[in-house]
């Protein structure tokens, strides 16, 4: 019979590279990728550079791991703020605050950490791809919102690119000058703007 790792080891070693990770996250944020190496990693973590090999054989994986982890965080807050709503208006009113809410209200390493590395091609890829899902989960929900008539037939792909880039961009440049508008203000623009393109009334 092949040896298993008890439980409790495995949940020790997960918490380690949890851990690892979680020091991580502000030195990316707050330096950037250059400018953190495997030292300042593991003194903030507080292990061994063997330590960390055993958990990590690079700092790229450690990167895209964090990367990984602050989508899965924005895709599963997007998911619960529509989950169950099928009205495409209400939709668009949720997503929109959850996704304004997220960057104002997460863990501020998250958003910071999108932003000071945003050159870097590695994540540049990441987010093109991350962005193409969202398009992908937004097309969905348009097509299937002409199917019950809530809104006029249109090129929902191109809508949809449109709608999660041109969003995006805007909520980036927003990040970048400081947030001079208010979070509310730019939840309301953001609506209102989409709403309009989508021929949706105003409610």
């Amino acid at each position: 019979m092949p040896y298993r790792t008890p439980k409790h080891v495995q949940e020790q070693k997960e918490a380690k590279k949890q851990h690892i990770l979680d020091q991580a996250l502000p030195l990316f944020a707050q330096k950037g990728y250059e400018n953190t190496s495997i030292q300042d990693i593991c003194n903030a973590a507080g292990v061994s550079v063997g330590s960390l090999y055993f958990y990590f054989p690079n700092k790229e994986l450690i990167f895209e791991e964090i990367f990984n982890r602050i989508a899965r965080s924005y895709f599963n807050c997007q998911e619960e703020a529509v989950q169950g709503e099928t009205d495409l208006r209400q939709i668009i009113f949720k997503s929109m605050r959850a996704a304004i809410n997220w960057w104002t209200n997460a863990n501020p390493h998250e958003g910071q950490f999108i932003l000071n590395n945003r050159h870097l091609s590695d994540l540049q890829q990441k987010r093109d791809e991350f962005l193409q899902a969202m398009v992908t989960r937004f097309k969905v929900l348009l097509d299937d919102a002409v199917n019950k008539g809530q809104i006029k037939p249109l090129n929902t792909e191109l809508v949809s690119v449109m709608y999660i880039h041109g969003n995006y961009q805007l909520i980036r440049y927003w990040n970048l000058t400081g947030r001079k508008t208010s979070s509310e203000e730019l939840i309301n623009f953001l609506i209102e703007h989409s709403i309009r393109v989508l021929g949706l009334d105003i409610q």
